[in-house]
């Protein structure tokens, strides 16, 4: 059983997520507000009881929160410590049971990307984000 105050939160989190959404926010961003707001619904006492007496500590430690587990490798070879290019890419690891995944993130060499980070695979979506970075 879900407690009002849990349930008028999550109903915050998730207007803020539709609204963080429509404004074209990191998907990122509105999925962790989704997330948030499902994790409070199947919370099985209140958040609020969980504040007073464990702090935000006890909310750190809700369920499903710190079950990812990342890892960046950056490159490592002799000619990326000569050339002082050994941030040049990353590969990030995600450990998450059956959503498991891995991306390489490079430094764009010439433009539009010169200076860039960009994901691999992910190219349209790094290119949308400079822009409105740039905005």
């Amino acid at each position: 059983m879900t407690d009002q105050l849990n349930d008028t939160v999550a109903t915050r989190l998730d207007e803020a997520a539709t609204l963080l959404a429509s404004q074209g926010a990191n998907p990122f961003r509105v999925r962790a507000y989704r997330h948030a707001a499902a994790t409070l619904r199947q919370l099985p006492e209140p958040v609020s009881r969980v504040l007073e007496a464990q702090g935000l500590e006890g909310l750190e430690r809700l369920p499903d929160r710190g079950e990812r587990h990342y890892t960046a490798l950056f490159s490592n070879t002799a000619q990326a410590h000569r050339t002082g290019k050994t941030g040049d890419w990353v590969v990030i690891y995600r450990d998450h049971g059956a959503v498991d995944g891995q991306w390489t993130v490079v430094t764009g060499p010439s433009s539009p990307w010169h200076g860039r980070r960009i994901v691999r695979g992910r190219e349209a979506e790094c290119m949308r984000h400079y822009v409105l970075e740039a905005a």
